[in-house]
């Protein structure tokens, strides 16, 4: 069976820093794909890559989409499917180069925007994998004072484990974890929390330092996924970051002009689905502006012309 997905000797560079290099992946029809990698490791950027998000001036190597295309509409569907459900007609086979596919790979980026954008799947076999690596649970319903008092101890200890390790993710999954033990127990461990709060701290200060970089990079939404991560992690060990946000300000004010700009591009190519990511983006830099998107779209003239799209009926 071909692939959905071929990625070839992948190598990125961002300002004379290497942030991918030699990837090789296929990903093939049905597959769940885990990406893992400490921070700064080019997760997001190859995430960002895939769903056309970012565009790189210094990239080397091959991303090939094959994909079934009727014929008749064009309407794309992944390689396993041998007809339009539209048409009914027999697809035809297309192997494209996404990074020289003639402007393809946006026609292939907005078949699927929506869907992304709405359903984005992650730990969809999580139990099972669980359960190969020999960490799964007895069942809840079975859990004793006791049980729940030893997965307390458990859940701890792997928390600090992983703070020596320095990997803030998985200690808030631990952390987390124990949180519902505790509540179903009626118990008190908030000294326990006190001696995580140093990994958080440290962990918050690395992703706001990437962050930063992105800013200074030019990559907005790399920006924003790691202030709301750090956002979310404060929120949970309450710490207050507030007085570390402002410095982001301007670099969300480029990206709200930015995000805008390419939704009224898109728009006017008639790639709906990849205007209506934009436009969702230029919402969230809005909000941390404190400013009014609904009011921004209102002023703009092309705006008035993608509200009377199928598409935006749909979302609506």
């Amino acid at each position: 069976m071909v692939a959905l997905i071929e990625i070839q000797n992948l190598n990125i560079n961002v300002n004379g820093k290497q942030i991918l290099k030699n990837i090789n992946l296929d990903i093939n029809e049905g597959d769940s794909i885990g990406i893992i990698g400490k921070s700064g490791a080019g997760k997001s950027t190859l995430l960002h890559l895939l769903r056309g998000f970012e565009e790189f001036e210094d990239i080397k190597g091959k991303i090939i989409f094959n994909i079934s295309i009727c014929p008749k509409c064009n309407r794309i569907s992944p390689p396993g499917s041998a007809a339009c459900s539209k048409c009914g007609i027999k697809n035809e086979l297309q192997r494209i180069d996404y990074l020289n596919s003639n402007g393809m790979h946006r026609k292939i980026m907005d078949r699927t925007a929506i869907m992304m954008q709405r359903t984005f799947g992650l730990y969809g076999g999580a139990g099972s994998v669980l359960e190969e690596i020999k960490i799964e649970e007895k069942p809840d319903r079975e859990k004793t004072p006791a049980d729940r008092n030893n997965d307390l101890v458990r859940y701890f200890k792997r928390a600090q484990q992983c703070a020596e390790q320095d990997i803030l993710y998985d200690v808030d999954f631990y952390v987390s974890k124990a949180k519902e033990t505790a509540a179903k127990l009626d118990k008190d461990i908030s000294s326990e929390l006190d001696t995580l709060r140093p990994a958080y701290e440290k962990g918050i200060s690395e992703i706001l330092k990437e962050a930063e970089k992105y800013a200074s990079e030019g990559q907005i939404y790399g920006m924003h996924v790691d202030i709301e991560n750090a956002i979310n992690y404060a929120t949970k060990a309450g710490i207050d970051i507030s007085g570390e946000l402002s410095k982001f300000m301007p670099a969300y004010e480029k990206g709200l002009e930015d995000a805008l700009h390419e939704a009224e591009k898109h728009e006017a190519k008639g790639f709906l689905g990849m205007s209506y990511q934009y436009i969702h983006r230029a919402g969230n830099y809005a909000e941390k502006l404190g400013k009014n998107i609904d009011e921004i779209l209102k002023s703009l003239p092309w705006y008035e012309r993608w509200t009377l799209t199928d598409i935006h009926m749909k979302l609506r």
